[in-house]
């Protein structure tokens, strides 16, 4: 006797998968968040730095959101923060920085 999956039933299966893969708590909304502690907040389209973002994050992906300012303390929950994306948003400035940012 075969153990096989009938070929009928493999595909939905397969597009299950995705769905029964364990989600990280407290991931912020709009956005997607991986192990080992990366979060990708990308189109979201908010005007700020989501503040829910896990402590443990090391990779922040927040490009194209059209964030506009950035708080002194934007990133100060982030302890272990590596790697911070803010590429594509609409930043005039930066906290203690007048002007707007350099390229």
């Amino acid at each position: 006797m075969s153990s096989r999956i009938p070929p009928r039933l493999l595909l939905p299966l397969l597009l299950l998968l995705p769905a029964l893969r364990p989600r990280v708590q407290g991931c912020p909304s709009g956005c997607q968040c991986n192990q080992p502690q990366t979060v990708f907040c990308t189109a979201r389209q908010g005007t700020t730095v989501p503040h829910d973002v896990p402590p443990d994050t090391v990779g922040l992906y927040i490009f194209e959101n059209g964030i506009t300012t950035l708080d002194v303390g934007s990133f100060a929950s982030l302890p272990g923060l590596q790697l911070l994306d803010l590429s594509q948003n609409q930043i005039a400035s930066l906290p203690g920085h007048p002007g707007p940012p350099s390229q």
